[in-house]
């Protein structure tokens, strides 16, 4: 993907993993992908944003959800995910 958004002329990218926390993925493999990349494209600008856990409000979104979808509260309510 990175390939094609280069290919497509951008020049900043912001990688999102899909990964719930920053475990070994996130930690090692991940910014190694990212600066072998780099490292054939040296004027594309790439950063790595947080993990899912590490955005703000995921916690409470994800607490939302798991009692909407456990009936504790629902959406008509406004309290739960539509």
């Amino acid at each position: 993907m990175l390939a094609e958004l280069t290919a497509a002329d951008f020049r900043s990218i912001a990688v999102m993993p899909i990964f719930w926390s920053h475990g070994g993925h996130v930690a090692v493999d991940l910014p190694a992908l990212v600066q072998e990349f780099a490292a054939r494209e040296p004027g594309v600008s790439i950063r790595i944003l947080p993990a899912l856990s590490e955005l703000p409000g995921m916690h409470h979104f994800v607490a939302r959800a798991i009692l909407a979808q456990s009936g504790s509260i629902t959406a008509a309510q406004g309290e739960g995910p539509e």
